[in-house]
C-alpha cells in the first residue's frame, strides 16, 4: 500500500507505521523480518491501543496534523479483496491532500495552528514561505540546517541535514547552494546514490529531515552553504 501510493501518488506524502499491541511482543520478530515498513511496540507505559480505543487490525488514518480522519478496520474489509484495497488506499489519499481553502499555496493547518485565521499569511510573502516551509515560526526562528564530515566505504563526504516540509505534499521543491562569498551562489553537488531517503518525524508536524552527502565542501573551500525553496509550479 505505502510503496502504491508512493508511486502512484506522486503529488502527495503518504506513510505507513505498524504499531504492535503490547502484549504481542514476541511477535515483532516474524512480522519486521524482510520487511521495511516502520514498526514500533507499544508499551505499558504508552498504552497506545487503549487510549485510542484500538481495535484489532484498525488501520487509523490520521491527516498532515496527526489528528484522527478516520478508521478502517482490516478485519471487517478484507484488502484481498480489490475493493477494499482501492477503497483504503483512496482513503489515506484523501487524508494526505494539504488543504488550501483560501488558494494561497500555504497550509490551511499551518495556517490555523500559526495564525488563527486564513487570511493573514500568504505564500507570495517571503517571510511567510520561508517559515512555513523549513518547519520554523515567524516568532522563533530556529536553524534548521546541520553540516558533518562522514566517512564511508566510498570515501569521506560532507552530510547535510535539512528539515522541511513533507516533499511535494506540500507543493514545494528543495535544493541546497554554496558559495566563497555570500554573493555568488551555485548548486551544491549532491551524491544521490549516498544520500538518504527523507526521514518524516511523525509527531504531527507534517516535517521530515532530509540528508544530503557531497564532496564539493571537502574539495574546495566554501564559506556559505543555504537551503531553498520554491513551489514546483508557478
Amino acid at each position: 500500500m505505502a510503496n502504491y501510493l508512493a508511486a502512484a501518488r506522486t503529488d502527495l506524502f503518504c506513510s505507513v507505521i505498524g504499531v504492535n499491541r503490547k502484549t504481542d511482543a514476541a511477535g515483532n520478530p516474524v512480522v519486521s523480518a524482510e520487511r521495511v515498513l516502520p514498526w514500533i511496540q507499544d508499551t505499558g507505559d504508552a498504552d497506545v491501543w487503549t487510549k485510542w480505543n484500538v481495535t484489532y487490525r484498525d488501520v487509523r488514518i490520521v491527516d498532515g496534523s496527526g489528528e484522527l480522519v478516520d478508521v478502517y478496520n482490516l478485519s471487517a474489509n478484507d484488502l484481498g479483496v480489490p475493493e477494499n484495497w482501492t477503497t483504503l488506499a483512496q482513503m489515506i489519499a484523501d487524508a494526505a491532500v494539504l488543504p488550501d481553502e483560501d488558494n494561497d499555496r500555504l497550509s490551511d493547518l499551518w495556517e490555523l495552528s500559526e495564525f488563527g485565521d486564513l487570511t493573514t499569511a500568504s505564500g507570495s510573502e517571503p517571510d511567510h514561505l520561508i517559515a512555513y516551509a523549513f518547519g520554523q515560526t515567524l516568532a522563533r526562528r530556529e536553524p534548521q540546517l546541520e553540516v558533518r564530515m562522514v566517512r564511508t566505504d566510498e570515501g569521506l563526504y560532507s552530510e547535510i541535514e535539512l528539515m522541511t516540509r513533507m516533499g511535494s505534499a506540500a507543493g514545494l521543491t528543495y535544493w541546497m547552494e554554496i558559495s566563497a562569498d555570500g554573493v555568488s551562489w551555485a548548486p551544491l553537488d549532491v551524491v544521490p546514490e549516498n544520500s538518504k531517503p527523507a526521514r518524516p518525524r511523525f509527531d504531527g508536524t507534517a516535517l521530515q529531515t532530509h540528508t544530503f552527502r557531497s564532496r564539493s565542501l571537502i574539495d574546495q573551500p566554501i564559506g556559505f552553504i543555504r537551503g531553498r525553496t520554491g513551489f514546483t509550479s508557478q
